[in-house]
């Protein structure tokens, strides 16, 4: 997953289209959206965020790393349970 901030504009650029504006950084759990995008590398989504947030001048309070760690926590399920399905029908 690639990112850029355009500090010019003021936004958070994802995958090099998904355009997410540092006024809207704390509107929603944007984790926990973003988490079931396929394309979405959670620990690239982490670093991203944390530069948009410094680029913004926005806090990291514990919220964002609660919204985080569940989201990452869901990410890591939904691939484990993908991974399960995977090899039961390998033996099929």
């Amino acid at each position: 997953m690639k990112w850029r901030i355009d500090n010019e504009r003021k936004l958070l650029i994802l995958d090099g289209n998904y355009e997410i504006d540092f006024d809207r950084l704390e509107e929603t759990d944007w984790f926990g959206h973003l988490a079931s995008k396929n394309w979405v590398d959670m620990q690239e989504l982490f670093e991203s965020f944390v530069c948009a947030f410094e680029a913004a001048d926005k806090p990291l309070d514990e919220s964002f790393f609660t919204n985080f760690h569940k989201a990452y926590k869901a990410h890591i399920n939904d691939k484990y349970y993908d991974m399960l399905l995977k090899l039961r029908y390998e033996k099929e």
